[in-house]
């Protein structure tokens, strides 16, 4: 093992065995030279760096690890300092833009904090490779529940995709989206999907709330005219959902397009929906009208 106390050196530093330094190393041999701390097939088991004082130099320190031993790294920086990771060029003698390769886990036991906004998230692989029809995860509850490539497996987490995935679909979903959006899973099915590209949200269980708002608001309306007082062939049936023993109550969406196509979306892929907010505006001012008439007739035999 090589002991170094307080040493200036004014070449390179080549370390392929246990290192000790007690004291400062400054190494000033311009940036074209770098300090190695390397470990080869026919070497120990274990190399490992410790540094009790000051490591400086003007150049870059490479750490290299080979063989079948294991290598830890330990690194503290002072409060306001930054460590840059970055790929060697080999072929060229350059180094490439601050890059962190990771085979295994990246496990922190503290937070990951950003130090500018727009820095600090993930990015996927869309502009390499199509990942349309991929999980996307961004997070899971364990590694017991992670998805597989272009399924869901058990995943329990939340990711980002296209409605191409096998994934986003109407059973899990009750509806069909169409577009980009993030999903939410347990139990490897996505039953909540935020649409981004048009804002709509997908969910097949109940969505509660304590109030919900619509645009009201005159200056977001145009085309404003009198509702007609007519009878809207809404016929109410009772049901249940495909794959939900639920009973509900509502319209089928083809009898009321028949005579009252205004109240019914219909989407990419063919599937209706009716907008119950505006069915039931108009069945109440339907029924508004009716109350007003039949209150003049009863004022009129009142007196």
């Amino acid at each position: 093992m090589a002991k170094l106390d307080s040493t200036i050196i004014y070449g390179s530093l080549q370390v392929t065995s246990d290192a000790n330094v007690t004291g400062i190393i400054t190494v000033d041999t311009g940036a074209s030279t770098d300090i190695k701390f390397g470990q080869c097939s026919d070497e120990i088991a274990y190399n490992i760096l410790s540094l009790n004082g000051v490591l400086t130099r003007s150049g870059h320190i490479g750490l290299e690890g080979g063989g079948s031993g294991n290598a830890n790294l330990y690194l503290d920086v002072a409060s306001g300092g930054v460590f840059h990771f970055r790929n060697h060029n080999a072929a060229y003698g350059t180094w490439d833009v601050d890059t962190l390769s990771v085979t295994g886990n990246i496990t922190p036991t503290g937070s990951i904090v950003r130090t500018v906004s727009v820095a600090g998230y993930q990015v996927g692989s869309y502009n390499t490779a199509d990942n349309s029809s991929k999980s996307n995860p961004i997070y899971t509850i364990g590694t017991a529940y992670e998805p597989a490539d272009t399924t869901l497996g058990n995943m329990y987490g939340i990711g980002y995709t296209n409605s191409s995935s096998t994934f986003i679909n109407s059973t899990d979903l009750g509806t069909t989206p169409s577009g980009w959006g993030m999903y939410v899973a347990a139990d490897g099915n996505a039953r909540i999907f935020f649409q981004a590209q048009s804002g709509n949200i997908h969910a097949l269980g109940t969505v509660y709330a304590a109030d919900f708002g619509g645009n009201s608001d005159i200056r977001k309306k145009e085309n404003i005219e009198l509702l007609p007082n007519k009878k809207i062939n809404s016929i109410y049936k009772s049901f249940n959902l495909i794959g939900n023993e639920q009973e509900r109550v509502g319209v089928i969406a083809q009898e009321l397009e028949i005579e009252n196509p205004e109240f019914v979306r219909t989407d990419s892929e063919g599937y209706k929906s009716v907008s119950y907010i505006d069915l039931h505006s108009a069945e109440i001012a339907y029924l508004k009208d009716k109350v007003e008439k039949l209150e003049e007739i009863i004022n009129k035999l009142i007196k």
